[in-house]
């Protein structure tokens, strides 16, 4: 079901229920204490909560589709807040959930999550302020929420089941034109944004006994559009245009046999685009306050959940699962923003970018122990998700200032997520065999592009031009391998994922003027290996050996534009490539015939460099120059 809205029946379709699809929860209106159930008060809080049934499977959350036009919905002088449904407060609130599916009975796996409903959100002309001026803290606050959560899956609670997959979050999509959004908080507690726009995989459920744990939820994608619009967020912690997008974590094995962790929830990609119409007066990004980007979007695969350890005889413990990736594949993108026409940024704070895009795979879940008597069979370690590509393309008009400390115009990261650590096995009489630890995730490319007519300004220390990043994950270590009696052989260690490199093509003025700030610092990491398995037994030990360092790939610098620094430390241009170190060998010990240790890892080859200046570089600090370009091989283990 979906409902297409007016500001002048909001607060009358929106309080509206359907038994089957939906249920709408009531709140206290947090302006002017008037009960609404689900609805927008004239001068108060606009709530529209939608939530599917809990059931087997959990409910499907319906969509959610609003239109504000020419409308002030203001919410000054808040003092108190009292939300049954949310920890948040906004102008404009909305939010669908998916019912979480019911635990498993008798004879069935744990019920699927429901699925959550998708959201359309336009605001034309408009303007929404929040000023939240209580004392006490209220976690979040927001100009403007719009949120899609998936549901939990089931628990197991009958042997071999499996639990349930948690749904993922649906498509978001806001629209904003020739609109004005305001959040300010004097609370220096409060989190939140102007708009924010989130999306959050469900988590999946517990598996029993042989059945595995639940697969955590993905996201559909999600589509951002600005234009000619005013964001300003004022207070510490408070962004100006968040955008977030998590997968739910696998859900762990249970302590049982063969009970396998479940997989972390893919994401399907952020779009954000900023825009000037044929005669509009472009978009306006500001924040005041500490930890607070003009512009934060972040996407976090999920973490594979645990795989369950297992204490009886023949134990057989659980295989970790997979860390979720940030997009649907390698190729594709995780985050992309594109912004055109007149584009003006501006922090002032500590830690506060001007953009700030992460994109991080989730973590691989822990293999389980294997941990009793005769031929046990320890659970292998999930690897690492990848952290998926991002792409900046900034034309001209755009112009991006900072003021504060470690408060870079752009900071983009892609981050491989952790190998996990394999399975122990411990106390076997008859032999103890351990698996290697997981593999690392890869990081995807980082591409930055800003034309000619593009300016990025910082003062603070620490406050590059463009800091680009490519950090692939570290691998695993192998679990101990303790035979008792018999003989001990324990894995090696995963390897280190691969770092995708950094491309940044920069035809535009950039200036900073504090210490440690450079014009353009690209960076491409691969993680290390992990550390070989420990062996202890009577008759016969051999260790693991280690995992190898990550491969490094190239990097790409082209400056044709006006690069000027004034701080000491503060390079025109520093491109470094990294390898990660090789892991160390596992020790072996305790054995009467044969101990052997596992053997050390070299490290990885830096990666290639590939750097041309046609443009101007003047640096005028201490230890300021204009150009430094390293590749540096990773040390052994």
């Amino acid at each position: 079901m979906s409902r297409t809205l007016t500001y002048s029946t909001l607060a009358l379709v929106l309080g509206t229920t359907s038994a089957l699809a939906q249920r709408s929860l009531s709140t206290t209106d947090s302006l002017n204490n008037v009960n609404v159930s689900a609805g927008l008060s004239q001068n108060g809080t606009g709530v529209y909560y939608q939530h599917g049934y809990n059931g087997a499977p959990g409910g499907a959350a319906p969509s959610i589709s609003l239109s504000v036009t020419g409308s002030a919905i203001t919410g000054s002088n808040v003092t108190s807040a009292s939300f049954a449904a949310t920890d948040r407060i906004a102008a404009i609130f909305q939010q669908t959930n998916g019912g979480a599916g019911n635990p498993g009975e008798s004879g069935h796996p744990g019920q699927n999550g429901g699925a959550s409903g998708p959201i359309t959100t336009t605001l034309t002309n408009s303007s929404l302020r929040l000023d939240y001026l209580n004392s006490t803290a209220m976690p979040y606050i927001h100009g403007l929420f719009a949120g899609s959560l998936g549901a939990s899956g089931g628990p197991s609670e009958h042997n071999d089941h499996a639990g349930g997959d948690g749904s993922a979050a649906a498509q978001v999509n806001l629209v904003l034109n020739g609109s004005n959004v305001t959040a300010t908080s004097q609370n220096t507690t409060t989190q939140g944004a102007a708009v924010t726009a989130l999306q959050q995989g469900g988590f999946g459920g517990t598996g029993q006994h042989h059945g595995k744990g639940g697969e955590g939820g993905g996201s559909a994608p999600m589509s951002v559009t600005l234009q000619d619009s005013t964001i300003s967020a004022q207070g510490g912690q408070l962004a100006g245009v968040q955008l977030l997008q998590t997968g739910g974590s696998g859900g762990d094995g249970a302590d049982e046999q063969e009970s396998n962790g479940g997989t972390g929830g893919i994401l399907q990609g952020i779009t954000l685009t900023l825009q000037q119409s044929n005669g509009g007066a472009g978009n306006a990004i500001s924040t005041t306050g500490n930890d607070a980007p003009a512009i934060q979007a972040i996407a976090i695969g999920g973490q594979g959940g645990k795989g369950g350890d297992d204490n009886f005889v023949g134990a057989t413990g659980g295989d970790g699962g997979n860390g979720g990736n940030t997009a649907h594949s390698a190729q594709d993108m995780a985050i992309r923003l594109t912004g055109t026409g007149q584009l003006s940024i501006t922090t002032q704070g500590t830690s506060s970018a001007g953009i700030e895009v992460l994109s991080q795979g989730g973590d691989g879940g822990e293999g389980g122990l294997a941990g009793y008597l005769f031929a046990g069979d320890p659970g292998q370690a999930g690897t690492g998700g990848r952290g998926d590509q991002i792409e900046i393309h900034l034309g001209a008009g755009a112009t991006i200032t900072t003021h504060g400390d470690t408060s870079s115009a752009i900071l983009a990261r892609t981050q491989g997520g952790a190998g996990a650590t394999s399975g122990r096995d411990n106390g076997d009489a008859s032999g103890s065999t351990t698996h290697p630890g997981g593999a690392g995730g890869n990081s995807g490319i980082v591409t930055v592009t800003l034309d000619q007519g593009v300016t990025l300004t910082t003062s603070g220390t620490g406050s590059d031009g463009i800091t680009a990043l490519s950090v692939s994950g570290r691998g695993g270590d192998a679990g101990s391998a303790v035979g008792g009696f018999g003989t001990a052989t324990a894995g090696n260690g995963g390897n280190g994922g691969v770092a995708g490199g950094v491309n940044i093509n920069s035809a535009g003025s950039i200036t900073t003027t504090g210490a440690s700030a450079r014009g353009i610092l690209a960076q491409t990491v691969s993680g290390p290996g992990g550390n070989g398995g420990r062996a202890s037994a009577v008759l016969s030990s051999e260790s693991g050996g280690p995992g190898s360092a990550g491969v490094v790939n190239g990097s790409t610098v082209v400056q044709s534009g006006v690069i000027t620094t004034g701080g000491s430390y503060s390079q025109g241009i520093l491109v470094q490539s990294i390898a990660g170190t090789g892991g160390v060998g596992g020790r072996a010990d305790s054995s009467i015939f044969h101990d052997q240790g596992g053997k050390a890892a070299p490290g990885s080859n830096g990666g290639t460099i590939d750097l041309t200046n046609t443009g101007t570089i003047i640096t005028a600090g201490e230890s300021a120059q204009a150009i430094v370009a390293q590749s540096i091989g990773g040390g052994g283990g």
